[in-house]
């Protein structure tokens, strides 16, 4: 056993003991992110039985317990399926390897970083319950970041074909959601509808019928996505499936329909839908007739007759406006600062006294005028924007990379250059998990022309992607209230601080808190912002906002197929310096495409 864990960690893979019961022998958790042929003589012994990968860093596997199928031609129905998801060529070369139990591991690469994920389950039947909390059977589920799964040549687990770990296929992003979609296609829960909604414009509160819940009362999902071309598939656990418009169903299912819950499920990403959310009625009807514009879509249905108001959520900033605008002054003063309302009196303009204009730190380089153009400086926000796989992440990693410290003092990236003073770079990563997060800080290191075993002083770097919404946006206040003397804060995927980005009063109050932030404590403000799918737009009231407020908008352009992509500034004061093409080279790093 030993000598095949040291072969394994030859082809970069990460193997652990297990015991009799398929628990770790061992503690692993620090083996996820790192383990040498040292650990691995350490870990294993003559003796050793049997071992597991540890999942996640690029290796994803769906775990299918056949045992619990009822009806056994819907595990050839599931094969059917990821054939259909990742084509007939791909399908030939997954690893797949058989468990003690019957059940299969279906093992690929991906770039896609995940947790664990349960996809698809059945309530159990009378015979097999335990008790009377043992309600649910998983069927279908994934082992990703944190997971490991038994593999041979531990007793009673097989290869299925003669593919070996060294022949681990990988899979597109396309391939693998996919696949991942087709799965969620055999749930028969009604869990999955209720885990991830897509999330509802509206607070109710009070009394009356809203716009929203009228639509709700007399609509289905189910009938607008028929009226937009969607089709029944089949029926499965009381959930119907369906397929989009001009698809068969060995093309995919696209999505599921709870009727007792009156929601519909989005499994595929080919639509304008986000996928694996699951949409009521008027959120249907939001995205195919106004494009996700749930402020649009509401007031065209109230034109149309629904509801008695548009919003049931008391508007306290309107019920100030009225107060100030009325005529009976003492009415007027409940809404009056006094002491706010004198300060800002006495801090007039003087004419005589020009105030200092706040320098620039972030430049680019401008290849048609040969001079370098201000970007932003302290209290200033610069968003890098587009759609996804353009590289945003990587182009603003340049960007930022250029506040860090280095012996050099060269602190130019492509065509980025910071007059670096010594403060220090703040960066949040809210989308990778600790390996590609890892990966990214290196690569700055590498564009500052830094050793990536180098740790600087000045660099403060934290993946804060396992974390609630809200613990990321409290972290992120933290970290700013202490770290001193900060130059830059770089957020990447500045979207995922937001629970709704559709939501004006939410968007509105963190790009307040972001911009007062970033004045009163003197640093500019680099983040990522994902264009929405459905649109190509910056997403929502968030992604407005946003793009508002900043000093600099940049726009990272990707054709398709294409090996390059392009940068581009936009809505920048005074004359906009020319973009230029970059892209990967094949050692993995950013470089300007020629």
């Amino acid at each position: 056993m030993i000598q095949e864990a040291i072969k394994l960690h030859n082809l970069g893979l990460k193997v652990i003991p297990t015991g009799i019961n398929k628990r770790p022998s061992v503690k692993w958790k620090q083996y996820q992110e790192y383990q040498t042929k040292e650990d691995i003589q350490q870990l294993f012994n003559n003796s050793t039985e049997s071992m597991a990968l540890l999942t996640g860093n690029g290796i994803e596997v769906i775990d299918i317990d056949t045992k619990y199928f009822l009806e056994h031609h819907r595990i050839e129905d599931v094969w059917d399926l990821i054939l259909s998801a990742v084509g007939e060529e791909k399908y030939m070369n997954l690893l797949i390897t058989q468990t003690q139990s019957g059940g299969y591991h279906v093992i690929y690469k991906t770039d896609v970083s995940a947790g664990n994920q349960k996809l698809a389950s059945r309530y159990t039947i009378e015979e097999e319950r335990k008790n009377e909390h043992d309600l649910v059977r998983v069927l279908l589920e994934t082992r990703g970041e944190g997971g490991y799964i038994i593999i041979p040549p531990s007793k009673g687990y097989t290869f299925d074909s003669s593919l070996d770990f060294s022949r681990i296929p990988t899979l597109s992003d396309h391939q693998r959601n996919a696949l991942i979609a087709a799965c969620m296609t055999f749930d028969e829960t009604e869990e999955s509808f209720t885990q991830n909604k897509a999330p509802t414009p509206v607070k109710i509160s009070g009394s009356g019928k809203s716009t929203i819940e009228a639509f709700n009362e007399s609509h289905t999902p189910l009938e607008l996505l028929e009226e937009s071309g969607w089709e029944r598939a089949h029926t499965r656990g009381g959930n119907i499936h369906l397929v989009r418009p001009g698809k068969t169903v060995r093309q995919g299912i696209g999505a599921g329909y709870s009727e007792k819950l009156n929601l519909v499920r989005i499994f595929t990403s080919s639509t304008q839908f986000e996928p694996e959310k699951s949409y009521n009625a008027f959120q249907v009807y939001s995205v195919l007739n106004h494009g996700g514009d749930y402020s649009a879509a509401c007031k065209a249905l109230y034109k149309a007759g629904f509801g008695e108001i548009l919003s049931k959520t008391k508007d306290s900033h309107r019920e100030k406006v009225s107060q100030i605008t009325s005529l009976d002054s003492d009415i007027a003063d409940k809404a009056s600062n006094t002491d706010l309302m004198k300060s800002i009196y006495e801090g007039r303009l003087d004419i005589t006294v020009k105030p200092v204009q706040k320098p620039n730190s972030l430049f680019l380089y401008c290849d048609e005028t040969k001079e370098y153009r201000g970007l932003g400086g302290d209290g200033d926000l610069v968003n890098i924007f587009g759609r996804e796989k353009t590289r945003k992440s990587a182009i603003a990693s340049c960007a930022a990379s250029c506040f860090i410290e280095n012996s050099e003092h060269q602190n130019k990236s492509l065509n980025f250059k910071v007059d670096f003073d010594g403060r220090n770079l703040l960066h949040f990563d809210t989308e990778q998990s600790k390996y590609h997060h890892h990966k990214l800080a290196t690569e700055m290191l590498y564009q500052q022309g830094l050793s990536p075993f180098y740790h600087p002083k000045n660099f403060f770097s934290f993946s804060i992607m396992p974390y609630t919404k809200i613990d990321r946006l409290n972290f992120l206040r933290y970290a700013i209230d202490n770290t001193p003397n900060i130059g830059c804060v770089f957020v990447d995927g500045i979207v995922d601080l937001c629970r709704n980005y559709n939501d004006l009063e939410e968007s509105s109050d963190l790009v307040t808190f972001f911009m007062n932030m970033a004045s009163s404590r003197g640093f500019l403000l680099l983040d990522v912002l994902h264009n929405a799918r459905s649109t190509g737009d910056a997403r929502g009231h968030l992604g407005t906002e946003l793009l508002n407020k900043a000093t600099c908008n940049i726009n990272i352009i990707r054709e398709e197929d294409a090996n390059c992509s392009t940068l581009k500034i936009k809505n920048m004061r005074g004359r906009e310096p020319v973009g230029f093409d970059f892209w990967h080279d094949e050692n993995g790093h950013i470089e300007k495409y020629d």
